[in-house]
């Protein structure tokens, strides 16, 4: 089975010990990479993650993450929307939490890395949120 590879540019994963780089994940490169991606993610080593889909800066996906816990952005420049993934669980609670040096708050934390994994494969095919889960759309 060929694998054609992802409309995925620029990304960049940093993980507690290292910064890796991709152009894009056009080519056969890409299983290699989705590998350290998953790997990374089920082993909490992740700590921050931007990849642009197409080939331009308009639609991108940001991901914050210490542990288990990540924070999941979306961002849709064209109609200049975000979405942020939001956890029913904690829907309306605005107490912050801690993340790759920045405050998110909690209501927008994801707590399950499978979900994470799910909506980061998702974008890259896509380059759309996963409506399997919820999301709080906002105006840039």
């Amino acid at each position: 089975m060929e694998r054609k590879g992802y409309n995925i540019w620029d990304l960049e994963i940093i993980t507690i010990k290292e910064t890796q780089r991709f152009d894009n994940l056009q080519d056969e490169s890409s299983e290699e990479v989705i590998k350290f991606i998953k790997d990374t993610i089920l082993n909490e080593r992740l700590e921050r993650l931007e990849a642009f889909f197409g080939e331009g800066d308009a639609y991108y996906i940001s991901v914050y993450a210490e542990k288990s816990c990540s924070a999941i952005k979306i961002h849709d420049d064209p109609n200049r929307k975000s979405y942020n993934y939001i956890n029913k669980q904690y829907e309306y609670d605005q107490t912050d939490v801690p993340l790759s040096g920045d405050y998110f708050p909690q209501e927008i934390i994801c707590e399950d890395k499978n979900i994470l994994l799910d909506i980061i494969l998702y974008y890259f095919e896509t380059g759309n949120i996963n409506k399997k889960y919820d999301w709080i759309e906002l105006d840039d």
